[in-house]
């Protein structure tokens, strides 16, 4: 169930806050849905059954998600 109290931007708009191009967002949902970081319903809905349909995304849970992150130290892990 989608929270109607939650802010939701388009993919432009969240796009230009993570500092990346639209077409990697979309990449990313692909990607990290299939890999279990993203779920549909709570880090972006479609606006519609359509394949064109917009996506609108989830601006607090998509920084929650990236904030576990850490870039990977040198040497990777031993």
């Amino acid at each position: 169930m989608v929270d109607p109290a939650t802010e939701w931007v388009k993919s432009s708009d969240m796009a230009k806050a993570l500092g990346i191009l639209p077409v990697t967002l979309q990449q990313w949902r692909v990607k990290y849905t299939r890999d279990g970081f993203f779920e549909e319903g709570v880090h972006f809905v479609r606006t519609g059954p359509n394949p064109n349909s917009m996506y609108l995304w989830n601006k607090s849970e998509i920084v929650k998600v990236l904030a576990q992150w850490k870039a990977p130290t040198s040497g990777g892990s031993k």
